[in-house]
Protein backbone atom coordinates (compact mmCIF):
# COMPACT_ATOMS: atom_id res chain seq x y z
CA UNK A 1 0.00 0.00 0.00
CA UNK A 2 2.83 2.29 1.39
CA UNK A 3 4.54 1.46 -2.38
CA UNK A 4 1.48 2.17 -4.41
CA UNK A 5 0.86 5.72 -2.56
CA UNK A 6 4.44 6.61 -2.88
CA UNK A 7 3.68 6.08 -6.66
CA UNK A 8 1.35 7.82 -7.13
CA UNK A 9 2.05 10.68 -5.74
CA UNK A 10 5.79 10.68 -7.26
CA UNK A 11 4.07 10.71 -10.67
CA UNK A 12 1.37 13.13 -9.69
CA UNK A 13 4.12 15.30 -8.60
CA UNK A 14 6.08 15.15 -11.99
CA UNK A 15 2.47 15.99 -13.77
CA UNK A 16 2.53 19.41 -11.50
CA UNK A 17 6.61 20.05 -12.19
CA UNK A 18 4.95 19.69 -15.61
CA UNK A 19 2.39 21.95 -15.87
CA UNK A 20 4.45 24.56 -13.74
CA UNK A 21 6.79 24.21 -16.58
CA UNK A 22 4.60 24.58 -19.18
CA UNK A 23 3.11 27.87 -17.47
CA UNK A 24 6.67 29.42 -17.47
CA UNK A 25 6.67 29.35 -20.66
CA UNK A 26 3.20 30.68 -21.59
CA UNK A 27 4.06 33.54 -19.12
CA UNK A 28 7.41 34.50 -20.46
CA UNK A 29 6.14 38.22 -20.94
CA UNK A 30 8.98 40.73 -20.09
CA UNK A 31 7.60 44.48 -18.66
CA UNK A 32 7.87 46.60 -21.63
CA UNK A 33 5.29 44.09 -23.32
CA UNK A 34 1.90 45.22 -24.05
CA UNK A 35 0.48 42.52 -22.22
CA UNK A 36 2.69 42.25 -19.19
CA UNK A 37 1.14 42.28 -15.49
CA UNK A 38 2.53 42.30 -12.36
CA UNK A 39 1.22 38.92 -11.68
CA UNK A 40 3.03 37.22 -13.98
CA UNK A 41 6.75 38.11 -12.74
CA UNK A 42 5.04 36.86 -9.20
CA UNK A 43 3.54 33.99 -10.84
CA UNK A 44 7.45 33.25 -12.25
CA UNK A 45 9.28 34.06 -8.78
CA UNK A 46 7.22 31.33 -6.67
CA UNK A 47 7.07 28.80 -9.59
CA UNK A 48 10.68 28.64 -9.80
CA UNK A 49 11.52 28.53 -6.15
CA UNK A 50 8.99 25.97 -5.89
CA UNK A 51 10.55 23.95 -9.34
CA UNK A 52 13.87 24.79 -7.18
CA UNK A 53 12.48 22.75 -4.10
CA UNK A 54 11.89 19.47 -5.88
CA UNK A 55 15.14 19.37 -7.25
CA UNK A 56 16.61 19.68 -3.55
CA UNK A 57 13.68 16.70 -2.93
CA UNK A 58 14.78 14.49 -5.40
CA UNK A 59 18.37 15.10 -4.38
CA UNK A 60 17.78 13.98 -1.66
CA UNK A 61 15.74 10.71 -2.67
CA UNK A 62 19.02 9.64 -4.96
CA UNK A 63 18.61 7.49 -7.86
CA UNK A 64 17.46 4.35 -5.77
CA UNK A 65 15.06 5.84 -4.44
CA UNK A 66 13.27 7.92 -7.44
CA UNK A 67 13.35 4.76 -9.68
CA UNK A 68 11.71 3.07 -6.02
CA UNK A 69 8.97 5.56 -6.36
CA UNK A 70 8.24 5.66 -10.05
CA UNK A 71 7.68 1.86 -10.64
CA UNK A 72 5.57 1.87 -7.47
CA UNK A 73 8.50 -0.68 -5.60
CA UNK A 74 8.71 -3.21 -8.50
CA UNK A 75 12.07 -2.08 -9.22
CA UNK A 76 14.80 -1.53 -7.01
CA UNK A 77 18.19 -0.60 -7.83
CA UNK A 78 21.46 -2.61 -6.67
CA UNK A 79 23.22 -1.43 -4.12
CA UNK A 80 27.17 -1.09 -5.00
CA UNK A 81 29.09 -4.63 -4.31
CA UNK A 82 31.03 -4.86 -0.91
CA UNK A 83 32.14 -7.60 1.36
CA UNK A 84 28.56 -9.49 2.15
CA UNK A 85 29.47 -9.94 5.18
CA UNK A 86 29.83 -5.97 6.40
CA UNK A 87 26.53 -4.84 7.79
CA UNK A 88 26.42 -1.02 8.26
CA UNK A 89 24.62 -0.48 12.00
CA UNK A 90 23.73 3.74 11.70
CA UNK A 91 24.42 5.65 14.90
CA UNK A 92 22.12 8.52 15.96
CA UNK A 93 24.25 11.70 16.78
CA UNK A 94 22.25 13.48 18.71
CA UNK A 95 17.93 13.92 19.32
CA UNK A 96 18.00 17.62 19.09
CA UNK A 97 19.03 17.49 15.44
CA UNK A 98 16.16 15.30 14.68
CA UNK A 99 13.73 17.73 16.20
CA UNK A 100 15.38 21.00 14.64
CA UNK A 101 15.11 18.44 11.23
CA UNK A 102 11.36 18.11 11.90
CA UNK A 103 10.58 21.73 12.43
CA UNK A 104 12.55 21.96 9.31
CA UNK A 105 10.53 20.09 7.16
CA UNK A 106 6.94 20.69 8.72
CA UNK A 107 7.86 24.75 8.21
CA UNK A 108 9.19 23.94 4.59
CA UNK A 109 5.83 21.85 3.88
CA UNK A 110 4.24 24.15 5.03
CA UNK A 111 5.52 26.92 2.84
CA UNK A 112 5.12 24.53 -0.09
CA UNK A 113 1.53 24.14 0.46
CA UNK A 114 1.08 27.60 0.82
CA UNK A 115 2.73 28.60 -2.32
CA UNK A 116 1.16 26.32 -4.44
CA UNK A 117 -2.26 27.88 -2.93
CA UNK A 118 -1.05 31.44 -3.20
CA UNK A 119 0.02 30.89 -7.62
CA UNK A 120 -3.48 28.91 -7.85
CA UNK A 121 -5.52 31.72 -6.80
CA UNK A 122 -3.29 34.36 -8.14
CA UNK A 123 -3.78 32.59 -11.34
CA UNK A 124 -7.17 32.16 -11.12
CA UNK A 125 -8.40 35.65 -10.73
CA UNK A 126 -5.85 36.86 -12.71
CA UNK A 127 -7.71 34.78 -15.36
CA UNK A 128 -11.37 36.07 -14.26
CA UNK A 129 -9.47 39.46 -15.28
CA UNK A 130 -9.41 38.71 -18.38
CA UNK A 131 -5.17 37.81 -18.41
CA UNK A 132 -3.95 34.52 -20.17
CA UNK A 133 -3.92 31.65 -18.10
CA UNK A 134 -4.81 28.42 -18.48
CA UNK A 135 -7.54 27.10 -16.04
CA UNK A 136 -5.59 23.76 -16.13
CA UNK A 137 -2.76 25.57 -13.99
CA UNK A 138 -4.92 27.46 -11.82
CA UNK A 139 -6.59 24.21 -10.55
CA UNK A 140 -3.37 21.89 -10.84
CA UNK A 141 -1.48 24.63 -8.38
CA UNK A 142 -5.06 24.99 -5.80
CA UNK A 143 -5.25 20.88 -5.57
CA UNK A 144 -1.41 20.69 -5.27
CA UNK A 145 -1.03 23.15 -2.56
CA UNK A 146 -3.96 21.46 -0.43
CA UNK A 147 -2.34 17.60 -0.77
CA UNK A 148 0.70 18.87 0.20
CA UNK A 149 -0.69 19.46 4.27
CA UNK A 150 -1.85 15.62 5.05
CA UNK A 151 1.64 15.00 3.97
CA UNK A 152 3.28 17.46 6.94
CA UNK A 153 2.83 14.29 9.50
CA UNK A 154 4.89 11.85 7.22
CA UNK A 155 7.28 14.58 6.62
CA UNK A 156 7.53 15.05 10.32
CA UNK A 157 8.12 11.37 10.99
CA UNK A 158 10.35 11.11 8.21
CA UNK A 159 12.31 13.46 9.58
CA UNK A 160 12.56 12.18 13.32
CA UNK A 161 13.31 8.51 12.00
CA UNK A 162 16.03 9.72 10.22
CA UNK A 163 18.55 12.58 11.75
CA UNK A 164 21.67 12.21 12.10
CA UNK A 165 23.85 9.32 11.56
CA UNK A 166 26.93 7.96 11.31
CA UNK A 167 27.70 4.73 10.09
CA UNK A 168 29.90 1.70 12.20
CA UNK A 169 30.50 -0.73 10.38
CA UNK A 170 30.05 -4.66 11.88
CA UNK A 171 31.24 -8.00 9.89
CA UNK A 172 29.55 -11.40 10.80
CA UNK A 173 31.67 -14.10 10.73
CA UNK A 174 31.84 -17.77 11.55
CA UNK A 175 33.51 -16.63 14.58
CA UNK A 176 31.26 -14.16 15.76
CA UNK A 177 30.58 -10.54 15.21
CA UNK A 178 33.46 -8.47 14.22
CA UNK A 179 33.35 -4.53 15.53
CA UNK A 180 35.61 -2.12 14.39
CA UNK A 181 38.34 -0.16 16.79
CA UNK A 182 41.39 1.71 16.33
CA UNK A 183 43.85 -0.92 15.95
CA UNK A 184 42.03 -3.63 14.67
CA UNK A 185 38.68 -6.13 15.13
CA UNK A 186 36.80 -6.76 18.47
CA UNK A 187 34.94 -9.83 18.23
CA UNK A 188 31.82 -11.16 20.13
CA UNK A 189 32.15 -15.05 20.36
CA UNK A 190 28.83 -16.46 18.76
CA UNK A 191 28.75 -18.92 21.94
CA UNK A 192 28.00 -15.44 23.83
CA UNK A 193 25.38 -14.25 21.76
CA UNK A 194 22.07 -15.64 22.72
CA UNK A 195 20.38 -13.75 19.42
CA UNK A 196 19.25 -10.67 17.82
CA UNK A 197 15.94 -8.49 17.99
CA UNK A 198 15.13 -5.83 15.38
CA UNK A 199 11.99 -3.85 15.85
CA UNK A 200 11.25 -1.14 12.86
CA UNK A 201 9.81 1.97 13.99
CA UNK A 202 5.81 2.39 13.28
CA UNK A 203 5.24 4.25 9.94
CA UNK A 204 9.23 4.44 9.63
CA UNK A 205 12.03 3.31 7.35
CA UNK A 206 14.64 2.40 10.89
CA UNK A 207 15.03 -0.32 13.09
CA UNK A 208 16.19 -0.57 17.14
CA UNK A 209 18.75 -3.05 16.91
CA UNK A 210 19.23 -5.39 20.34
CA UNK A 211 21.71 -8.06 21.00
CA UNK A 212 21.38 -10.69 23.96
CA UNK A 213 25.02 -11.70 25.47
CA UNK A 214 25.07 -14.73 27.46
CA UNK A 215 28.54 -14.65 29.23
CA UNK A 216 30.77 -11.85 30.84
CA UNK A 217 33.02 -12.20 28.49
CA UNK A 218 30.96 -11.52 25.49
CA UNK A 219 29.99 -8.31 27.61
CA UNK A 220 33.64 -7.46 27.60
CA UNK A 221 34.04 -7.59 23.95
CA UNK A 222 30.67 -5.50 23.20
CA UNK A 223 31.71 -1.86 22.73
CA UNK A 224 30.68 0.19 24.66
CA UNK A 225 29.02 2.16 21.77
CA UNK A 226 26.01 -1.13 21.95
CA UNK A 227 26.19 -1.72 25.39
CA UNK A 228 22.98 0.49 26.28
CA UNK A 229 20.80 -1.86 28.35
CA UNK A 230 17.50 -2.81 26.94
CA UNK A 231 14.32 -5.09 27.85
CA UNK A 232 16.67 -7.95 24.95
CA UNK A 233 19.47 -7.36 26.43
CA UNK A 234 21.37 -4.42 24.85
CA UNK A 235 20.54 -1.75 22.50
CA UNK A 236 22.83 -1.31 19.62
CA UNK A 237 20.97 1.24 17.72
CA UNK A 238 18.07 3.04 17.15
CA UNK A 239 18.50 4.51 13.87
CA UNK A 240 19.26 0.95 11.70
CA UNK A 241 18.36 1.55 8.28
CA UNK A 242 15.83 -1.49 7.12
CA UNK A 243 17.39 -2.98 4.34
CA UNK A 244 21.01 -3.68 6.21
CA UNK A 245 18.74 -5.14 8.99
CA UNK A 246 17.60 -7.31 6.31
CA UNK A 247 20.59 -7.98 5.03
CA UNK A 248 21.80 -8.68 8.93
CA UNK A 249 19.14 -11.32 9.42
CA UNK A 250 19.88 -13.19 6.56
CA UNK A 251 23.53 -13.31 7.27
CA UNK A 252 22.76 -14.65 10.90
CA UNK A 253 20.32 -17.06 10.16
CA UNK A 254 22.83 -18.75 7.69
CA UNK A 255 25.47 -18.64 10.23
CA UNK A 256 23.20 -19.37 13.65
CA UNK A 257 19.84 -20.37 12.09
CA UNK A 258 16.75 -19.16 14.64
CA UNK A 259 19.04 -16.51 16.11
CA UNK A 260 17.08 -13.50 15.01
CA UNK A 261 13.78 -11.92 15.77
CA UNK A 262 11.38 -8.92 14.50
CA UNK A 263 9.39 -7.66 17.68
CA UNK A 264 7.10 -6.17 15.49
CA UNK A 265 6.24 -9.27 13.43
CA UNK A 266 6.32 -11.28 16.71
CA UNK A 267 7.57 -14.01 14.63
CA UNK A 268 11.07 -15.80 15.34
CA UNK A 269 12.98 -16.65 11.55
CA UNK A 270 14.71 -19.30 10.46
CA UNK A 271 15.74 -22.11 11.99
CA UNK A 272 12.98 -24.07 12.84
CA UNK A 273 10.52 -21.61 12.99
CA UNK A 274 9.66 -20.43 16.91
CA UNK A 275 11.15 -21.92 20.00
CA UNK A 276 7.45 -21.98 21.58
CA UNK A 277 4.22 -20.56 22.14
CA UNK A 278 2.31 -20.75 25.07
CA UNK A 279 -0.93 -19.49 24.07
CA UNK A 280 -0.62 -16.54 22.44
CA UNK A 281 2.84 -15.53 23.72
CA UNK A 282 6.42 -16.45 22.19
CA UNK A 283 9.25 -17.16 24.10
CA UNK A 284 11.90 -15.40 22.01
CA UNK A 285 15.48 -16.92 23.94
CA UNK A 286 15.77 -19.90 26.45
CA UNK A 287 15.26 -18.51 29.47
CA UNK A 288 18.52 -19.21 30.81
CA UNK A 289 20.17 -17.27 28.19
CA UNK A 290 17.48 -14.12 28.44
CA UNK A 291 17.71 -13.88 31.86
CA UNK A 292 21.75 -13.77 31.64
CA UNK A 293 21.47 -11.06 29.05
CA UNK A 294 18.92 -8.97 31.38
CA UNK A 295 21.46 -9.67 33.85
CA UNK A 296 24.59 -8.79 32.21
CA UNK A 297 22.53 -5.33 31.13
CA UNK A 298 21.62 -4.72 34.68
CA UNK A 299 25.40 -5.07 35.63
CA UNK A 300 26.32 -2.16 33.21
CA UNK A 301 23.43 -0.27 34.25
CA UNK A 302 24.37 -0.38 37.70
Amino acid sequence: MKAVLRGLTAWFGLAVAVIAIVTLVQIQREPYEADWTPVDGFVRLVLFGLLLGGLIVLTCLGKRGIVRAFTFGLVELAKPAGNPRVIRFDIPEKEDGNRLMANLVAIGLFLVGLGFIVVGVTTGLAMLNGEAFPLLSTVTFIVAGLAVYPTIPAGVRWALDGGHTRPVEITFTPVGMSQPVENGQKTVAWPSIAGFVFERHRGGRRVDAHIAITDEPGRRQLLPLFATPSPHGFLMTRAMDLSEAERATEIIERTRPGSVEWADRRVRRGGLGQEESRGRTILRWPASAKRTGRAAGSQESG
